[in-house]
């Protein structure tokens, strides 16, 4: 039982992760959109694949509220990464470091918030908003 439970954690820790890859990857400034898209679908894959192995190995009772925490722990550690990058890119020193085309790898900010939001909106919407229940 308890191997199953950490073994279950483990991958939906690496669900979070490749989610977290993918909102990252919505802050690419890729310029064909179809290519971009791609591989965000390919980057899904293996998060939907490891979500459903840690359903199964937690009890699929509690897939509401592990889907919340997976969506919600990858938004806060691609907000941390995309804010640490965006100070990085407002400080003066950095110019000095990287040429100007560095930073424009990842300013489709547009794609990268909205994911971002919708992480965040789903992800508190699942933990916090109460199931109904089919019966009445």
């Amino acid at each position: 039982m308890i191997t199953k439970n950490i073994f279950g954690i483990s991958t939906l820790a690496l669900s979070a992760f490749f989610c977290y890859v993918v909102n990252i990857l919505a802050f690419v400034n890729q310029p064909p959109w179809h290519n971009k898209a791609v591989i965000i679908a390919g980057f899904s894959i293996p998060a939907a694949v490891f979500f459903l192995l840690g359903a199964f190995f937690r009890g699929f009772s509690h897939t509401r509220r592990d889907t919340g925490i997976v969506l919600l722990s990858a938004s806060a550690l691609s907000a941390l990464a995309m804010l640490s990058f965006f100070c990085g890119w407002a400080s003066p020193d950095m110019a000095r470091y990287f040429s100007a085309d560095t930073f424009h790898f990842f300013s489709d900010t547009v794609s990268g918030i909205v994911c971002l939001s919708l992480y965040v909106l789903i992800g508190f919407a699942l933990l916090f908003i109460p199931h109904q229940s089919a019966e009445r």
